[in-house]
């Protein structure tokens, strides 16, 4: 793996944990830290994500980018999952981050596995 190739999953890898970040401090931006639902959610979801950042950006496995992709489904569907969508900065804060999660998970898969969609070989199962 080259330096830029490496340079760019270290890119992947910050700008998920950055999402996770402000998922975590979210609920004071915004304001609904009352809505103990939705704030809880962020807090762990933003805590649990970030921490799979680090842990992919010190190994990088296809596993952990689909627990990535798996957290990032699951901001972007909570809001209704957990009934809180009336708000709608609960609903978009989540919706924004959750498809920013899942599109830097496919855009680090696809660098990893290669254009053409075979393995490239660099990460463990």
């Amino acid at each position: 793996m080259t330096s830029d190739d490496q340079d760019r999953l270290i890119s992947y890898d910050i700008s998920i944990a950055a999402l996770a970040v402000y998922l975590f401090f979210a609920p004071w931006v915004w304001g609904y830290s009352e809505l103990r639902m939705a704030a809880w959610n962020s807090w762990l979801s933003g805590a649990a994500i970030a921490g799979l950042s680090v842990w992919m950006y010190l190994r990088p496995q296809i596993l952990l980018g689909v627990a990535h992709s798996l957290g990032g489904l699951w901001v972007l569907t909570a809001p209704w999952a957990l009934h809180v969508s009336a708000d709608a900065k609960v609903l978009w804060t989540h919706v924004a981050v959750g498809t920013g999660i899942i599109a830097f998970t496919v855009a680090e898969a696809s660098h990893l596995l290669g254009d053409d969609g075979r393995s490239g070989g660099s990460f463990a199962f």
